[in-house]
């Protein structure tokens, strides 16, 4: 009797330590777990699916470098989108981390995608490859989502996207640079869809961008494609014009759009049937990413031959013309010599011309001013005016002014010529002083006269007396220049510094353009002027960052400044709200004409914490990489 129950002690205690193993054999390889799967398999050349790496473990803060692999025939339209998620069970803690890409296939046929790596305490982690079968069209799901839910049919995501799609479209598949390509998103449907929501906006890598001007509100139109007729809207419409040669690459518009479908019952029941009819039908709302397709433009560099020495990049067709707003002017008084050019094509990039004004003149920088209609092809009009001061009297002839450009129809450059013309210049009766001028300047120095206005009586000569040489005015004429002197050399000294320090004089036009705009979507706002408002909002944005982060302006885009604002530490929410507050301005038309204006005093109090609440973020960082 007591040997049976030694020998039972002894098998329940075997089996303890047996159980302990595995338990810890099952959490040692939970620790080190990092497995690639794909949302479905196969997959359509039409239809995106999401591939995902996921790292399982009890050490989710140890890992790093992850490396994505190669998707070769595969295009990404986002990512990688990290999401981590943690459980503690019998006080164990446990968690994963995934690295998410959303991905299209370019081709049909099979594919390969390699393994990605992961670093774990030292350790490297790698998936197993992934072989993916292409179709053409759209692919059979392995599964239906869910399965059946009663008698109720569902709906393939492929389904719906033979249904419901964005395509992309250029007038052009090849452009000179600086020449203008038309992009055109249009939405197809032939299902009711609710209000859309921005995934991702197109990137333009290699491109000059300017928004075309479309309506504030959708409207659609019947449009028939491959047979099936269509509601078809424009979303978006956009000039690029390319500013490097090569093979460009417009990434894809990505929205997702809340689907209304009817639920339709498969039973042969006679009462189904009479509930069949579409006034008794129940509706469901199902969430489906549309993504626009690649669009490719050949960029063709300009000829080098006979390019013209003055040429500065203009593209397009121009007129030029230059005007004088005085023929005869007196010495030392002002005189505008305004030069315009016309036309269609990139204006917004046309560089000051390079003038030659006679020793005579004394010229100032120009002002400049432009007029540019985006209704389709862009076009409009730049102009350059001069001030300059005669210093020589006489008759003083301007020289002729010449712009080059690059005509794309008849793809050769042009050459045009404005002559100013002559102006007569008569002798002055006093100093200019810089009155009834609209230019700012410091000092305008008279040259040209040693002496002038000598007195020729001497009734009002004094002697001079002690009273003269103790008064206030005396010691302040004797001070005066030496003041004088020192502001200025401690003004330059700063400037000289200022100049030195790119990243300085960066921030301080960042924070300068940022409560320009801040101010004058303020006054719009007031005002109730809407679409102002929502401009000025989206400059101050995109100026801020641009100076901030030291983007440059083509390569401005949603994916670019999440990545630089990422490596900049920048915290996610800010990243988050800074990228929604861009989105929600680009896409505002969208909204019903109300949410538009009650939209505009959040959005106004949130782009302004952003910005403060970012200088704050990166002067933290900064004092902290001081220390």
């Amino acid at each position: 009797m007591m040997n049976d129950f030694y020998n039972l002690h002894f098998v329940r205690l075997r089996s303890f330590y047996v159980l302990m193993a595995l338990l810890l054999t099952v959490s040692t390889g939970y620790a080190q777990n990092f497995t690639a799967t794909v949302s479905q398999n196969p997959v359509s050349t039409t239809e995106p699916f999401e591939i995902t790496f996921t790292f399982s473990g009890s050490d989710v803060n140890g890992i790093s470098n992850f490396q994505a692999p190669s998707f070769g025939n595969f295009s990404v339209l986002q990512g990688p989108n990290q999401s981590t998620s943690m459980q503690i069970i019998n006080g164990a803690m446990s968690g994963s981390r995934s690295f998410a890409y959303y991905v299209q296939a370019k081709e049909k046929g099979k594919f390969t995608i390699g393994s990605a790596s992961i670093t774990n305490r030292g350790t490297v982690l790698k998936t197993h490859p992934i072989t993916i079968e292409v179709v053409q069209g759209s692919a059979k799901p392995n599964a239906q989502k869910g399965g059946q839910q009663g008698n109720e049919k569902q709906v393939s995501a492929a389904e719906i996207g033979d249904n419901v799609f964005i395509r992309a479209s250029a007038d052009k598949s090849s452009a000179y640079i600086g020449e203008q390509v038309t992009v055109v998103y249009k939405l197809y449907t032939r299902l009711n869809i609710a209000s859309l929501q921005v995934v991702k906006m197109p990137s333009y890598t290699g491109f000059w961008s300017e928004d075309i001007t479309t309506s504030q509100n959708i409207t659609f139109t019947n449009e028939t494609l491959n047979g099936k007729q269509y509601s078809v809207a424009v979303l978006k419409k956009v000039a690029l014009f390319p500013s490097q040669s090569g093979e460009l690459t417009v990434t894809p518009l990505s929205l997702k759009l809340p689907v209304i479908l009817q639920r339709k019952r498969k039973s042969q029941s006679l009462f189904d049937d009479f509930f069949n009819d579409p006034f008794f039908q129940q509706t469901q709302t199902v969430e489906f990413n549309a993504v626009s397709n690649n669009v490719r433009v050949r960029a063709i560099p300009l000829p080098e031959a006979k390019k013209p020495a003055g040429f500065n990049g203009a593209v397009g067709s121009f007129t030029m013309n230059a005007v004088l707003d005085k023929k005869t002017v007196k010495q030392h008084e002002p005189v505008s010599l305004k030069l315009t050019i016309s036309g269609a094509g990139n204006i917004q990039l046309l560089t000051t011309p390079d003038i030659q004004i006679p020793a005579a003149f004394e010229k100032y920088d120009p002002k400049i001013n432009d007029d540019i209609q985006r209704s389709g092809v862009i076009s409009g009009k730049k102009s350059f005016e001069y001030l300059l001061i005669p210093r020589v009297e006489g008759k003083q002839e301007l020289p002729p002014v010449t712009f080059s450009y690059f005509d794309v129809k008849k793809k050769d450059y042009v050459t045009l010529t404005a002559h100013p013309g002559t102006v007569e210049v008569t002798k002055g009766d006093a100093e200019y002083t810089g009155k009834g001028s609209n230019y700012s300047k410091e000092e305008i120095r008279l040259l040209g006269e040693d002496v002038r206005y000598i007195k020729s009586k001497a009734h009002d000569i004094q002697s001079v007396g002690s009273y003269m040489a103790n008064s206030v005015f005396a010691w302040f004429l004797l001070l005066f220049p030496i003041a004088g002197i020192a502001g200025v050399m401690v003004w330059k000294s700063r400037e000289a510094k200022l100049a030195g320090n790119l990243e300085l004089l960066r921030n301080r036009k960042a924070e300068k353009l940022a409560r320009t705009r801040l101010k004058a979507a303020q006054k719009a706002l007031i005002a109730h002027k809407v679409d102002s408002f929502y401009d000025e909002i989206s400059f101050a944005l995109l100026g801020y960052i641009e100076y901030k982060m030291n983007i440059p302006r083509a390569e401005l885009s949603m994916e670019k400044i999440t990545e630089v604002l990422s490596n900049a530490a920048i915290s996610e929410e800010r990243i988050s709200g800074f990228t929604k507050s861009l989105e929600e301005c680009e896409f505002i038309r969208f909204a019903p004409t109300q949410d538009k204006e009650n939209r505009m005093k959040p959005l106004y109090d949130s782009c302004v914490s952003l910005i403060v609440g970012m200088e704050a973020e990166l002067a933290q960082l900064k004092g902290g990489r001081k220390s």
